[in-house]
C-alpha cells in the first residue's frame, strides 16, 4: 500500500513496452504510478487523480501529448499540475510547440534513467506557481515561415528551454564517451568507424545547435518582454568581444564572454515591465528590485552545466573593482575577468544610448567618464583596451 506522502505521477505512454519500462523505473524510485495508452485516457486519469506530475509521450492516437497538455492547462482543477514532455522529437518546431502548451519540462529519447528521475525531482520540488498578481506573456512571432502565437508564463519557458540544454548536455556527454569507444576499435573496425564517427559528427553538430538556439530563444524570450533590454544586450556582447580580442583573451575563454554577455541581463524577466520603460527615474525600492537580476539571472543558469562560467558571469557583471557595486560588494580580482569585460561594456553602452529619463551621452563625454573611474571601479587594463578601440580603431556601436 502507497504511504500518505507517496507521489503520483500519471504516465501516458502508447507503446506497452516503453510504458512498463518507465513504470518498473518509477516505482522502484518510490512514485505510485497510473498509467495511461493515449492523450484522453490520460486526460481522464489525471482529473480522476489530481497527480503530482504528469510523464508524457507525444506522438499517440485519439490524443496527442501536446493535445492532453494544452487540455490540462485550460483545466482550472488541474492547471498547476506540472507536464514533462518524454519524446522521440527534437527539431525546434518541437520544442517551440511545447513552449505553446506550456509544458515543464522536455527530455528527449531514448533518456538515460538518472537525468529522467533528476528531472522530475526538480520539477516536484520547484514547481512553477504562478506569482500572486502575476500575468502571462503574449508572444507571437515566425519561424522557418511558421508563425506561431500563444501565451504563457516567460519563467515555464526558461524552465523547458533550460531542460532541452540539459539534455543536450547529456547527450553530448554519451557523445564524447562514444567518441572514445571509437578510437579503440579504430584499427580492428576501420568501416564501422567510418559510419560512427559520420554519425557522431552529426550528432555534435545537432547539440551545437540545440544550445545555441536555446540561448537564442532566451534571448527572443527577453526582447518581447522588453526589447530595449534585448538590443541593449546585442550592443554589449559586441563592444565585450571587442574588448576580449584587444586583450588577447583566449578563445575558449571569449565564448564565454560571448554567450554571457547574450544573456547577462536575463534576470529582468522578473523585473515589471512598468519599471523597465518607466520614462522617469527610479524610485529607491524600484531600484532595489532592478539591482535583482544579476542574482535572478545566476539563480535561473546556476545548475546548468555550460563549459563556461555563465552563472558567474552574469551574477558578477555589477560588481565594482572598489567593491561598490551589487549583489556581492567583490573587490578586485575577486571578480572574474569576463565580467570585469562585460562591466565596461555594458556602462559604456548604457552611457552612449538613450535612456527614458535621459539623452545619450556623447563618446567623449562617455570616455572621460570612463576613464575618471579607471582602476577604481573599472579594471584599467580593460578601460586600456576600450579607449584603444574607441580612438585609435575607429570602434563604433552598430546603429
Amino acid at each position: 500500500m502507497p504511504s500518505d506522502t507517496q507521489r503520483t505521477i500519471v504516465t501516458v505512454e502508447d507503446s506497452p513496452t516503453q510504458s512498463m519500462q518507465i513504470q518498473l523505473l518509477l516505482e522502484e524510485a518510490g512514485f505510485k504510478v497510473v498509467d495511461a495508452s493515449n492523450g484522453k485516457d490520460g486526460l481522464e486519469k489525471v482529473r480522476a487523480h489530481k497527480p503530482d506530475l504528469v510523464l508524457t509521450d507525444l506522438e499517440m492516437p485519439e490524443m496527442n501529448g501536446y493535445e492532453m497538455c494544452a487540455a490540462i492547462r485550460e483545466d482550472e482543477s488541474i492547471r498547476h499540475i506540472p507536464v514533462i514532455m518524454l519524446t522521440t522529437l527534437s527539431e525546434p518546431e518541437d520544442i517551440i510547440r511545447g513552449m505553446s502548451v506550456q509544458a515543464d519540462c522536455y527530455v528527449t529519447k531514448p533518456y538515460d534513467d538518472e537525468f529522467l528521475l533528476s528531472k522530475i525531482n526538480d520539477v516536484l520540488e520547484s514547481p512553477l506557481v504562478p506569482k500572486p498578481g502575476g500575468s502571462k506573456t503574449d508572444f507571437d512571432f515566425q519561424f522557418r515561415g511558421d508563425q506561431y502565437t500563444f501565451a504563457t508564463l516567460p519563467e515555464r519557458i526558461v524552465s523547458l528551454l533550460l531542460s532541452v540544454y540539459e539534455d543536450a548536455i547529456l547527450q553530448n556527454e554519451e557523445l564524447r564517451r562514444a567518441e572514445e569507444e571509437l578510437e579503440k576499435l579504430n584499427t580492428e573496425l576501420e568501416e564501422r568507424v567510418k559510419a560512427r564517427t559520420a554519425e557522431l559528427i552529426e550528432n555534435a553538430k545537432r547539440m551545437l545547435r540545440a544550445m545555441r538556439g536555446t540561448v537564442q530563444a532566451m534571448v527572443s524570450t527577453i526582447g518581447l518582454m522588453d526589447p530595449d533590454t534585448a538590443e541593449h544586450q546585442k550592443r554589449v556582447v559586441q563592444l565585450a568581444v571587442a574588448l576580449a580580442t584587444e586583450m588577447g583573451v583566449p578563445k575558449k575563454q571569449m565564448d564565454g564572454i560571448h554567450l554571457g554577455g547574450v544573456i547577462h541581463d536575463l534576470g529582468k524577466i522578473a523585473v515589471p515591465q512598468e519599471i523597465l520603460q518607466k520614462p522617469d527615474k527610479l524610485t529607491k525600492e524600484e531600484r532595489r528590485l532592478v539591482q535583482r537580476h544579476p542574482k535572478v539571472g545566476y539563480d535561473i543558469l546556476k545548475t546548468v552545466e555550460f563549459p563556461w562560467p555563465i552563472a558567474q558571469i552574469i551574477l558578477q557583471h555589477h560588481e565594482r573593482m572598489d567593491g561598490s557595486g551589487y549583489p556581492l560588494g567583490l573587490t578586485g580580482d575577486q571578480i572574474l575577468l569576463e565580467a570585469r569585460i562585460l562591466a565596461v561594456a555594458d556602462v559604456m553602452e548604457a552611457m552612449t544610448a538613450d535612456r527614458p529619463w535621459r539623452p545619450a551621452l556623447t563618446l567623449d563625454e562617455a570616455l572621460d567618464e570612463l576613464t575618471s573611474k579607471k582602476g577604481v571601479q573599472f579594471d584599467p587594463d580593460v578601460v586600456d583596451a576600450c579607449l584603444s578601440l574607441f580612438l585609435e580603431r575607429g570602434f563604433e556601436f552598430p546603429t
